[in-house]
């Protein structure tokens, strides 16, 4: 699909010089609107399977009061947490496949990094032989960014379950460090993992792309969506000496919507 533009330049005596013509490919936006609507279908159907694991859900319950004791145990131990995984997957798909409500909270960056992930953290990593390291900048420190906890949360729990799996004998090494840059709050999460492979580099944030037998590829693309509905970005890079994930996200003004 292409639409043209031509225009006539004269000269003085009237007579015609030359003729331009302008070419306006729109398969991009055709690309786009076949993108969207697809989004739309996927997201119709996603929910579609989710209302009625939710009802097999509540049975499941209900009988197990009903059942034997081995009966009840499996539905406890198999069934349940296998339909709440389903429901888990077609959440975090949702999220990727249609922008939901966004969450806004004003948020300080040590607070967050140092009282509040690193609260949660710290206790992980005691357990799994991790050492977790925090380098936050005076400059940064004091600074705001908008976001949701909860949400922030979650990209940097992915990350961090991330490293877990890249994890070899010795002790895993975590360092997470902010930055000012600009009017952006630059933040590193880094760790001396076994890195990922140059050819699946490029794929990581794609939806469903796993390398493990029990993931579902959705961790990093959510994370991906998270970063970006507050307007920031999201990369990595990756070695056999360990993998980096930067993420910028806007300094908080005051002058900025919620």
């Amino acid at each position: 699909m292409k639409i043209i533009n031509t225009r006539l330049i004269k000269n003085y005596e009237g007579k015609i010089e030359r003729v331009v013509g302008v070419f306006r490919f729109l398969n991009h936006i055709k690309e786009a609107e076949k993108q969207t609507l697809a989004s739309r279908i996927a997201a119709g159907i996603a929910h579609e399977i989710r209302n009625p694991l939710t009802t097999v859900r509540g049975f499941l319950q209900l009988l197990q009061g009903r059942v034997d004791e081995e009966t009840a145990e499996m539905f406890q131990s198999l069934l349940i947490p296998e339909i709440d995984r389903a429901n888990k997957i077609i959440t975090d798909f949702l999220r990727i496949s249609k922008p939901g409500t966004v969450k806004r909270e004003i948020l300080e960056v040590k607070d967050f990094f140092i009282d509040y992930l690193g609260h949660f953290l710290n206790s992980d990593a005691l357990l799994h032989n991790v050492n977790i390291t925090y380098k936050i900048s005076e400059e940064s420190a004091g600074g705001f960014f908008v976001g949701d906890r909860e949400e922030l949360f979650q990209v940097f729990s992915n990350l961090y379950r991330n490293s877990l799996q890249a994890k070899d004998d010795s002790t895993m090494e975590i360092m997470i460090s902010t930055e000012l840059i600009g009017s952006k709050i630059f933040i590193e999460f880094v760790d001396n993992g076994l890195g990922i492979e140059p050819n699946l580099l490029q794929h990581v944030f794609d939806p469903f792309f796993t390398t493990k037998d029990e993931g579902t590829g959705l961790g990093l693309s959510v994370s991906k969506k998270i970063i970006e509905n507050y307007h920031g970005t999201m990369n990595v890079q990756s070695s056999p000496l360990g993998t980096r994930f930067l993420i910028y996200l806007p300094v908080y003004t005051g002058n900025l919507p919620l």
